[in-house]
């Protein structure tokens, strides 16, 4: 599946471009968006600092 994907975007010129721009505009108001978490993120992989 991830390399279907990968075909397809090394296979359209410009597509890198395209999402770059829509990074762009969903980057600065993602908290409007999507909201925002009460707290920080922990992973449950990194416990104490020790990752």
């Amino acid at each position: 599946m991830a390399s279907l994907f990968l075909y397809a975007y090394r296979a359209f010129p410009g597509l890198k471009q395209v999402g770059d721009k829509l990074y762009a505009q969903i980057r600065n108001p993602r908290y409007e968006l999507f909201g925002q978490r009460a707290t920080t993120y922990t992973s449950s992989f990194c416990s104490e600092g020790n990752c």
